[in-house]
């Protein structure tokens, strides 16, 4: 015989709040361990900003759409760092031809089009392509 019960949420959002509204919907742990993934793939999106050097948009891109988050932000980071040296090429031959036909103030649009690119899933191959498309695109 089934039986449903309605729990209502909370109406504060703190995080006591919250923790006490997942222990009564059962799902404590695995609010702990959502809170720790996400905790390990901010470490290793701010990781990629600093050794990389580029924007927020793009590490988060790359964090969100390419690799699986684990507990360890260092292994997370380890998968993401092929698609952020990927990304890192992609931005600096955009620039480059950017430059070379002289499309100065598109320049600034550069990473915003690569995050739209790695956001809609499309293949490495394409990032640049894309990007300098976007860029143009946009710019005008």
């Amino acid at each position: 015989f089934l039986s449903l019960a309605f729990i209502p949420p909370p109406t504060d959002y703190s995080d006591a709040a919250i923790a006490e509204y997942a222990s009564k919907l059962g799902v404590s742990k695995i609010l702990e361990i959502s809170k720790g993934l996400v905790s390990s793939a901010n470490k290793a999106e701010e990781t990629i900003v600093s050794t990389f050097g580029f924007s927020e948009s793009v590490a988060r891109m790359i964090i969100n759409y390419m690799v699986t988050w684990y507990p360890d932000w260092q292994k997370t980071y380890n998968e993401a760092r092929p698609y952020a040296e990927q990304a890192k090429a992609a931005i600096e031959k955009a620039r480059n031809r950017l430059n070379q036909m002289k499309k100065y103030e598109f320049l600034n649009r550069v990473e915003e089009c690569l995050a739209e690119a790695i956001g809609d899933m499309e293949p490495l191959e394409d990032w640049y392509a894309d990007t300098i498309n976007c860029a143009l695109d946009e710019g005008e």
